[in-house]
């Protein structure tokens, strides 16, 4: 099946200060394997402004995005001299997550590269309030970099729910299918997975009270059997061979990791949907346990039908501090 193109991809730098290069530098190769572009864009999210040197609280804020669009464009000089086409950009705007947002809906990238963090003393990697914030709400595929080099050949595993778990729509299965595809273009490898729950029955207890227990084996068999073929279903559209295609029983969260690891994939494609907070309480708790837990990089798409809960006006108003 014939993959759609990236062309452009905006990088949130985090830390004006110190861009990181690892980040950069892998956007770049990112862009180079695409033949894309990027923009480089960094959120002032202060929603205030401290007593300085100069006339008002405009004239401040204006001095200091171009303070910090000049280090922007430093750590920009390197890529380009590269060969990679890069802009800059520098907002005032707040919380950073629905300013990134804001900027994509006004920019219109095909892909939003994020570092995801490392948690040095826990030696693990985590997601952070405004990762979290941007998985819920980018209205494009939101690209979560865990490892500082891209593959020659890129292995993506595209994590797919033939069953509709918790209510996701069909067409995101479609649209991480189409992602995966398009991401393992230019001679990579593409597999497709599911982690379906065990089954389960219940059964009287000593005392008459109900205990849940694992299903017979011939359930678990036709288990098997049914999600294996609603798997093969949608990998033969996109012509995944069958030794890519893997289907696995027990608890998404603490399965799919080690499955993306034994299969060796570079990126994880996997579906997000926007929920009530009462419900995503819950179920981004998984998606968040499995992104933690992935050893490589995380590539999050919606369904096309997504409509992003996040305003297109910036948050603009600074409040002044007063010297003491």
């Amino acid at each position: 099946m014939a993959s759609r193109r990236w062309k452009s991809f905006l990088v949130a730098v985090r830390d004006i200060e110190h861009p990181p290069r690892a980040l950069l530098t892998k956007a770049a190769r990112i862009a180079q394997r695409f033949g894309g572009k990027l923009d480089l864009l960094h959120v002032i999210a202060q929603p205030y402004v401290l007593p300085g040197a100069y006339e008002n609280t405009e004239n401040t804020r204006e001095v200091e995005i171009e303070r910090q669009l000049g280090r922007l464009e430093r750590a920009a000089k390197r890529l380009r001299a590269a060969g990679v086409k890069v802009s800059c950009s520098v907002v005032w705007d707040y919380p950073a997550g629905d300013a990134i947002v804001r900027h994509a809906l006004k920019t219109k990238p095909d892909v939003v590269l994020a570092e995801s963090h490392h948690h040095s003393k826990l030696s693990r990697w985590f997601v952070t309030h405004t990762d979290w914030e941007l998985i819920r709400a980018c209205p494009c595929p939101l690209w979560l970099i865990k490892t500082p080099r891209l593959a020659d050949s890129l292995r993506v595993m595209a994590a797919i729910d033939p069953f509709h778990t918790h209510s996701k729509p069909a067409a995101l299965d479609e649209e991480v299918m189409r992602t995966a595809v398009t991401a393992a273009s230019d001679g990579g490898r593409l597999g497709a997975t599911h982690v379906y729950p065990l089954p389960i029955t219940m059964v009287a207890g000593g005392m008459g009270d109900p205990i849940w227990v694992t299903a017979p084996l011939t359930e678990l068999k036709r288990a098997k059997q049914r999600v294996s073929q609603a798997v093969d279903a949608i990998a033969e559209r996109y012509d995944v061979s069958k030794p890519n295609r893997i289907v696995q029983a027990g608890d998404p969260a603490l399965e799919l990791p080690t499955v993306v690891k034994h299969w060796g994939a570079h990126l994880l494609v996997m579906g997000a949907v926007s929920r009530s907070a009462l419900k995503r309480a819950f179920i981004g708790h998984t998606a968040e346990r499995v992104i933690d837990a992935a050893h490589c990089d995380v590539l999050v798409v919606k369904p096309r039908s997504f409509k992003t809960p996040v305003s297109r006006r910036p948050n603009a108003a600074v409040i002044p501090i007063p010297p003491m």
